[in-house]
């Protein structure tokens, strides 16, 4: 009876977490905004596409028994979170986002927004090697091998450079994007053997909770994807400064503009790369003049310095890749979750001898 109570809440959660997808609070006028605003900064308005009927879901998650058992408390804790989820996307458009975004991400305390400063002042990285969309493709199909996940590479029309979704089994990759070649391998240690590894080590688990992600899992899963791109020598000090440049546009963004923001990431940054640091942090306003903003971009560089931290301090990595949870969740449960299946070992150790040896 609790099984079947526990199935039905998962399946529902599931569905509607589909329905809240965080894209929603991306802009979709950005193209013709980014022409003008490289031409001359100016603070524009931003179009968002439609919402899904939040009052409608709102109800069907009140009406979905979790039960009080271990995987009920778990499973109510999403119900809780998808809710905070609802009044995200019913702010968005509005003023409200940044509260709202805040009580789902939180936002940098003093403490990373220092550390952030402090990482904006490495030196770039020299320029990687660009390759040929064949040699991209042989090395993630070499990864998915090596951890024996069989997913579909795909060439799609991307805003980002490679998507993954492991529920799918598909990695997406950017149509007429030149990867560079030390990216390639990044790629390939952060979104398989750390994003699709947990997701199907997640699959042991009789309830998809486990590989959809645990309520406040992200920053782990962020941390750990960029602590392994470490372990296997694919991290850069580009890669930093983006997750720092991210802390910093949201610090700024509190009290700029987006003008404001962009001008005072210019002496960071390039011109391109400061538009879409100050984009990231604006989105989800009704226009560019607004102060504050998206939090959530924080998560990449404070998830990434925890588990750092909890390395250092000791603790075992491997407990994380059951599935995809938190650090939170390994002190509460850790001795009740499964071992995991797959560890990401014979994807850095390939890396790290390929880089090593060509």
């Amino acid at each position: 009876m609790v099984r079947k109570l526990h199935l039905r809440a998962d399946a529902a959660l599931a569905n509607i977490q589909r329905e809240l997808s965080f894209s929603l609070i991306n802009p979709d006028n950005v193209d013709a905004i980014k022409k003008k605003f490289l031409r001359k900064p100016y603070n524009p308005e931003f179009t968002y596409a439609d919402k899904p009927d939040t009052k409608r879901i709102r109800e069907e998650l009140e009406n979905i028994k979790c039960g009080r058992t271990l995987l009920g408390r778990l499973l109510n804790e999403e119900r809780e979170e998808l809710l905070k989820k609802c009044d995200l996307i019913e702010a968005i458009g509005t003023t409200r986002v940044t509260n709202t975004c805040n009580e789902v991400y939180g936002k940098p305390d003093k403490k990373l927004v220092a550390k952030a400063q402090e990482l904006l002042a490495l030196t770039t990285s020299p320029k990687d090697i660009k390759i040929r969309y064949e040699e991209t493709r042989a090395i993630m199909r070499e990864t998915f091998k090596l951890l024996g996940f069989s997913y579909t590479i795909k060439k799609t029309q991307l805003i980002t450079s490679a998507a993954l979704n492991p529920t799918k089994r598909v990695l997406e990759l950017k149509k007429k994007e030149r990867f560079g070649r030390l990216y390639a391998y990044r790629l390939a240690v952060h979104e398989i053997a750390t994003h699709a590894l947990r997701a199907e080590n997640g699959r042991q688990h009789e309830i998809t909770l486990f590989s959809r992600g645990l309520p406040g899992y992200l920053a782990t899963e962020e941390g750990m994807a960029a602590y392994n791109e470490e372990r296997a020598g694919v991290m850069t000090t580009d890669i930093l400064r983006n997750y720092a440049g991210r802390v910093m546009a949201i610090h700024l963004a509190e009290t700029r503009d987006m003008v404001g923001t962009y001008q005072a990431l210019k002496k960071y940054f390039d011109k391109e790369a400061a538009f879409k640091l100050a984009l990231r942090a604006k989105r989800g306003l009704p226009s560019g003049e607004e102060l504050g903003g998206c939090t959530k971009d924080h998560v990449y560089l404070s998830g990434y310095l925890a588990i750092k931290e909890y390395v250092a301090q000791g603790g075992d990595l491997k407990p994380l890749y059951a599935g995809k949870i938190g650090l939170e969740h390994i002190k509460k449960y850790g001795k009740k979750l499964p071992e995991p299946k797959h560890i990401p070992e014979p994807v850095i150790e390939w890396v790290r001898h390929t880089l090593l040896t060509s």
